[in-house]
This record gives C-alpha cells, structure tokens and sequence, in this order.
C-alpha cells in the first residue's frame, strides 16, 4: 500500500508517465532482450474487473500501475499492438506485431530491472578505475584493447590494482557495449566526478557503446565529448526517442562511425552534411520505408553523405539509391532490390566505384546485371551476386552453372566474383561454354550481356535454333559503323552510353580508356551524308528514331 501510494505521489509530481525514475521512451532490458517503455499508468479498471478478486478494496484495485513495453526483437511479448484484454495502452512504432509486454510496476520490478541493473556513464567510469573488483577485471586482449564488455569478463590473476590502472591507461579502444549504461550522469550518483580521467580519455581513440540503454542522442553527445582524439565510434543496437538534434552530434575528426540496427531511417538525421567519412554502417535501419513515402521525399538520396565504403545492407530497399560519387565500395545486399533502379541513379554513371555487394536480392534477369555492370558501375573490379533469383527461361541450373553464367557475361575489368578471384583462363573457358551452350539452342532468349559477349568474339547473332525471336524482333538494331567497317548489334532500349561502350570494346581499345566519353564522338545520320552528334549519353536509341542498317560515325579527340 505503501509502494502504491509512493508511485501515485511520483506520477502526480513528474507526469503521468514517470514512476520508480522511469519515463516513457526509456529502454530496459528484460531477460537478456532489450525493450522500450511505451506506458506507464493506472490499470484500467475493466481489466482490474476481469482479474482475480481480492481482499483488496476496489479502491486499492483501481490504483495498481502498470508498465507496457515495445519489445526489439519480434520473437518477444505475448500481445499485440500495445492491447491487453481488448484495451490499447499504447500504439507501437512496429505495427502488426506480437511484440508487446505488460508488467506491474512495484518494487520487485525495479529492484530487478531498473535500480539495481542501469548505470549511468560517470558511474560506470568510477567503478572501473576506483572499486575493488577482487580480481576480477575487464577482459585485456593481447592487441592493446580493452574490452569492458559486462559479458566478457575474465579473472586476470597476479596483477595487483596499481598494474591494472596502468594497463587502462595505456589502451586506445574502449569496448562499452552490453554495458547497460542508460544515461550520462544519474541523480543518485551525481557525486562521480571522471575529470581526473581525462588524460587516460584523450589516448582513446576507438568507442564502442553499443546496445546499451540509452534512449537520448543527447546523452552520446555527452559521453563522446569526453573523447577529443575519437575516430571510430560504434553505436549499434540503440534506439532514441528523438533523433533530431540543434547542434553536431558527430566531431569532424571521427572517420569510421557505425550506426547499425536502430530500425528507423530516422537515423539519418544524426548525420552531418559534409562530413566525410571512411567508412559509414547504416545497415538495418529500414531505409527502404522512404522509398514509399509521400512525393515530396519519395526517394532515398544519400548524395550528400560523403564516405568511402557504405554498408546499406538489411534495409529493405527496392532500388539502388543515389549515393554519393566519393563512395568506392557498396554494399547493398540483402534488400528487395530487381532490375528497377533509382531514377537518379538511371542518369548517372559512378565511375568511382571499385566494388559492389548486391548479393541476396531479386535481381531475375540478366539484364539488370547488365544495368549494374555496364551501365551505372563501370569500373567495379569486385562484384558479389550471389543469392539473387536469376534463371533463364526453360532451364533450371545448379548453383555451378549459374556461377558460371555470370563469369562469362562480366566484362574483364571485374577481377573477383563472390569473394573468389576470376582467373583470365577460367573466365574464357566459361565463355566458350556459355557460347556453345547458345549455339545448340539451349538459351533461347538472349540478353545484353550475351549479345555484348558474341560481338567481342565476333560472332553473328545469325544461328537457327539458338535466337531466331530475337534476331527478327523489332526491338533490336543493327548498325553499320563507320569508317571501321563492322556491325553492331544491340537494343532500341539501349542508352548512348553503351553503344559507345559496344564500339569502344570492338575497337580493342584498354580498359584504361574507359573515359571515353571526353575523347569520343558518335554521330547518326539524319539524311544522305547529313550527321547529327548524339548529345546525351543516357538517352535510349528509340529517342533518336534509329532503324536498323543506319550508319554510325565515330571519331575520336585527340587528347
């Protein structure tokens, strides 16, 4: 009674949603599995009724607390949609999910997940240096780091405390995650003065606070700045309340930051607009929920987040986004990505690129490997495909075969596959199979990569049995070019670009070259000798009303 009353007295003094030092939006974590407070309040008395009757007054009844949690993990919770009984305590960010938790609020609760377990920062920082931990200390690892990790706790025997400050001090990581740390300095501790710290704060140049309790970007920023010399900063795993922040929360001197697992593209708005980092984590964040928003932000745009290697990968992304030209290795994996790609990203080439990760997606058709290839990452010399939906037509090929098939369609200037290197020989091997097997009639329809594959080894699109539909179909032209003398096959649908790309690998020219476009003119013919330059390098052909038998004047610039 009591309790009870203690917890009415703290609600009507902080608001509805504070009790035992808790608010709504705060995380705790329950049976090892992290959560956020979504309700704190009266029971309603219609569930008081449905309950077990006691000796209790009704009065009494009607003043039983409650807390109601929004669990992390889906796998969590017995209710639904923040509803106990019929009646909706709260609405959850995650709809539709069972993921949902109602506890009573009493002492027992917060001795055992609340009082007893969170830390603050300041705290925490105390016990390390100054309590006595009888031998046990926090896991050193032979690299210099320190890993204070409450989970990976060893005994270090034979040092005494003075040694083992010395050690903390001469680390450069610090490893705080699953640490428990909910804010940056408590009331009931609010007596840990960590300035004498400082000097051991400035050699740490590597932090790790990963799921933890935080709730506040506001308390990073308070940790981190204690940190001037930081330049790896990994923060996975934590959900804020509010990621909308007045001032940097980022200093300019951090290159490889982590931002893992938060499940809101809210996210996005901890990031500074020209700040470039080395590496950017900003995988699981369902980011792919802003390709479905309104028209006014309908696209996802990443143009202004300057990096050098970008993880995007678990984002539920249906198409390849605009990212930044600075950005030289991607990894896009693990999305709902087809052949579709952004608009902005249909009119740009990213001649930076040097490798992409695209693999476990829904790419069907091997033309949507050409679009990535040849089109929008020319320069890739690294490519991870596995685990996308490709297959031809009428035949199902094993997992070698399919290995195979892409080997022999990639352009030479990729040099790995799936993590294995491509070997030149092994590559021209597939190559000839993938040919033989077209000449026998068993991949009847051709794709771009294929066609692109017999105009390097000059063979006609002209075998009976093999691709009669298409060597007949409207949507395919044939060109003669000029002053070289040869023929070009390609689409209508085509853009500019990659019949530049056709007759510069016809030509033999290196791969060096692939600047072509400074040097390069092509021109179509409008009537008799009449040429028109063809001005824009992403426009398809159908554009410029090609037919097939038109003739192709290409000249260079000498540079």
């Amino acid at each position: 009674m009591k309790n009870m009353k203690n917890n009415l007295a703290a609600m009507a003094k902080n608001g509805p949603g504070y009790c035992f030092g808790l608010n709504i939006g705060d995380r705790l974590e329950i049976e090892s599995s992290f959560c956020t407070v979504r309700y704190i309040g009266v029971l309603f008395e219609q569930e008081q009724q449905r309950g077990e009757k006691s000796e209790q007054t009704q009065g009494e009844q009607e003043n039983v607390i409650i807390i109601g949690i929004e669990w992390d993990n889906d796998h969590c919770g017995k209710t639904k949609n923040g509803i106990l009984k019929g009646t909706q305590y709260f609405e959850p960010r995650r709809k539709n999910c069972l993921n949902s938790s109602f506890y009573r609020l009493n002492s027992s609760f917060r001795n055992k997940y609340i009082s007893n377990v969170r830390k603050s920062f300041s705290r925490y920082i105390t016990d390390l240096f100054e309590s006595d931990y009888h031998n046990q200390a926090p896991f050193l690892s032979s690299l210099n780091q320190l890993s204070l990790d409450s989970q990976k706790s060893a005994e270090l025997v034979g040092f005494d405390e003075e040694k083992r400050k010395k050690m903390l001090l001469k680390s450069e990581s610090l490893d705080l995650s699953y640490c428990k740390i909910w804010t940056y300095l408590d009331e009931e501790h609010e007596n840990f003065k960590i300035e004498k710290y400082q000097k051991y704060f400035d050699r740490v140049t590597a932090l790790n606070i990963s799921y933890n309790l935080i709730s506040k970007a506001e308390t990073v920023h308070k940790i981190i700045a204690w940190f001037p010399n930081l330049q790896t900063l990994i923060m996975n795993g934590l959900r804020f309340s509010s990621y909308k922040l007045d001032y940097p929360l980022f200093s300019p001197s951090l290159r490889f930051l982590n931002l893992s697992n938060h499940q809101t593209p809210d996210v996005l708005q901890l990031l500074p607009d020209n700040q470039e980092f080395e590496v950017l984590d900003l995988s699981k964040n369902n980011l792919g929920a802003l390709e479905q928003t309104p028209i006014a932000i309908k696209k996802l745009d990443l143009s202004s987040l300057h990096s050098v290697e970008l993880n995007l990968s678990f984002n539920d992304l249906q198409l390849v986004p605009h990212i930044s030209e600075t950005v030289r290795h991607l990894n896009i994996s693990n999305n709902q990505i087809s052949q579709n790609m952004n608009e902005e990203s249909q009119k740009r080439a990213y001649l930076n690129m040097l490798s992409l990760n695209i693999g476990s997606n829904k790419i069907s058709h091997w033309d949507g490997l050409h679009e990535l290839v040849i089109n929008i990452f020319p320069q890739l010399n690294s490519l991870n495909f596995n685990k996308n939906v490709i297959q031809t037509k009428n035949l199902r090929e094993s997992s070698d075969d399919m290995y195979e098939n892409v080997i022999a369609r990639l352009p030479h200037n990729i040099t790995c596959l799936d993590y294995n290197s491509i070997v030149l020989k092994e590559q021209k091997d597939c190559q000839r199979y993938l040919i033989n097997k077209w000449k026998r009639g068993e991949i009847p329809h051709a794709d771009l990569l294929l066609i692109r594959l017999l105009e390097l080894n000059n063979i006609s699109v002209t075998y009976p049995n093999a691709i009669s539909d298409v060597q007949n179909s409207s949507s395919f032209l044939c060109l003669d070019v000029l002053p070289y003398n040869f023929k070009i096959r390609t689409l209508k649908t085509c853009t500019v670009r990659y019949l530049k790309f056709q007759i510069f690998e016809r030509l033999g020219k290196p791969a060096k070259y692939y600047d072509y476009y400074k040097n390069m003119t092509m021109k179509y013919r409008i009537v008799n000798e009449v040429y028109e330059t063809f001005k824009y390098d992403f426009t398809p052909l159908s554009d410029y009303n090609i037919q097939t038998n038109d003739k192709i004047f290409v000249s260079f610039v000498q540079a």
